[in-house]
């Protein structure tokens, strides 16, 4: 399995409730919004837009996966989404997951 971080923006006039399909949409496509703090085990949210996921994919089946499941929730809006693959994730500054 590969680790993945993601960030999805949408353009033009996206309303918060759109953010809420979004966040929903990447949960679908195994990505969450949080991480674990390797040393205290608690969860950490994400910058806005941020994911992580897990998947038996490479990165370029993986960006697709996004991609094609953003066009179909969002027919001709156009987004932005930065997709790599990776190996550890270092963080600090990270408000609580509550």
């Amino acid at each position: 399995m590969a680790d993945f971080i993601a960030r999805v923006e949408l353009h033009a006039d996206a309303i918060p409730a759109d953010y809420e399909t979004v966040h929903a949409l990447m949960k679908t496509c195994g990505f969450e919004r949080w991480v674990i703090g390797a040393a205290s085990d608690e969860p950490f949210r994400l910058p806005a837009g941020t994911y992580v996921g897990k998947a038996d994919l490479n990165s370029q089946q993986a960006f697709d996966m996004v991609k094609e499941a953003l066009n179909v929730a969002f027919p001709g809006v156009a987004f932005g989404v930065v997709l790599a693959e990776i190996d550890g994730l270092l963080f600090e500054g990270l408000a609580a997951a509550v």
